[in-house]
């Protein structure tokens, strides 16, 4: 038996907080077709169930849209079983209040819900703040089947406080193969007893930097009364975060080849933020816009955060008595914050050079 675990999928998110309107756009269709690719692989390699590990979508209002394919890609695959455990992103959605659900989706309540398939029972409970204490003790399973319990939070050792976390500590020892998570967009796996593992799948495509690297989702086979998963990557584009160390560049130039450097393996569908750190001198010529202007040509998305430090060799200014001296002895002397210090300092010696400077 097959089956997949996927969860945070945050269908119709708005997709605004980085991309251009039309690019937004693009990513929510690119996510939403991410699902539906994900039905179409568990069509072709007979898994019999789709496991759903919270927040499907992320927010109450679905468009039309979405909901017309989400339903007919379940329709249309009677074979598999859909089944939703709802997460903190989701709501009482269009699933849930459809005069008419398709036979094969299932959902999960806030008492222990259990579907049995052969040897294999999947089990879940929504965690609420009143059921969050009691869950442990109410857990009963067959130690003969393969058990998977699926759950939407946030693990923790061992926790007696209510809501989202879920205690590692108080499940054990209750005969659970293979424990199936949401909440943690990153995929991610670790002992729970001697007897089973927990997983979180992690998204099954990243919408922000803070969902970098490969996505997908985990493919779960029980053959022989014995267990194994692996991740199977699934994501349309990947998000990259380089932190590129300029320290001793002396122009643009150079920093740019540095960042080319740090990308040689990245594909140019991919999504790229880069962020400067380092020492720079006074005298570096640095153009953020170039950069910016080199992702965007060359990378779906592209975007470059300076948080270099310039040095400033006082010493060198003290008594220098040209223009160039005086202000850098002025901006010294200011009271304001030091980054501010090295911000001004930089365009106002760009400006005194009559060169283009970044604001």
């Amino acid at each position: 038996m097959k089956i997949i675990h996927c969860a945070d999928l945050h269908l119709d998110s708005k997709m605004e907080s980085v991309l251009t309107s039309q690019k937004a756009r693009e990513r929510k269709n690119e996510i939403l077709m991410t699902f539906l690719r994900m039905v179409e692989y568990a069509r072709k390699n007979w898994v019999s169930a789709i496991i759903i590990a919270g927040d499907f979508f992320d927010t109450e209002n679905v468009s039309l849209k979405v909901q017309n394919l989400i339903l007919d890609a379940i329709r249309q695959n009677p074979g598999i079983s859909f089944l939703y455990l709802r997460g903190n992103h989701d709501c009482e959605n269009f699933l849930y209040t459809m005069p008419d659900p398709p036979e094969n989706l299932f959902f999960f309540a806030e008492e222990w819900t259990k579907y049995d398939f052969a040897d294999v029972s999947i089990c879940g409970v929504e965690l609420t703040k009143e059921n969050s204490s009691t869950i442990y003790e109410s857990l009963q399973l067959e130690s003969r089947k393969k058990n998977i319990v699926v759950l939407h939070g946030e693990v923790v050792p061992d926790t007696s406080m209510p809501g989202e976390l879920i205690s590692l500590k108080k499940l054990a020892g209750h005969d659970i193969d293979y424990l199936a998570l949401g909440h943690l967009h990153t995929y991610k796996e670790g002992t729970l007893d001697e007897r089973g593992v927990y997983v979180y799948s992690g998204c099954l495509d990243g919408r922000g930097f803070d969902e970098c690297g490969e996505k997908g989702f985990s493919l779960i086979e029980i053959n022989e009364g014995v267990l194994t998963h692996h991740f199977v990557p699934m994501s349309s584009r990947i998000l990259r975060h380089q932190i590129v160390d300029v320290s001793n560049c002396e122009n643009t130039a150079q920093m740019l080849k540095k960042v080319q450097d740090a990308l040689i393996s990245v594909d140019s569908s991919d999504l790229v933020k880069i962020t400067f750190v380092g020492d720079l001198s006074l005298d570096c010529e640095k153009n953020l816009d170039l950069v910016n202007q080199y992702l965007e040509q060359n990378y779906y998305f592209g975007r470059c955060k300076d948080l270099t430090k310039t040095v400033v060799p006082v010493e060198e200014y003290r008594y220098d008595p040209t223009l160039r001296g005086e202000f850098i002895r002025q901006v010294l002397a200011a009271a304001i914050p030091e980054d501010q210090k090295a911000s001004i300092l930089h365009m106002g010696l760009a400006a005194l050079a009559g060169e283009d400077f970044d604001s």
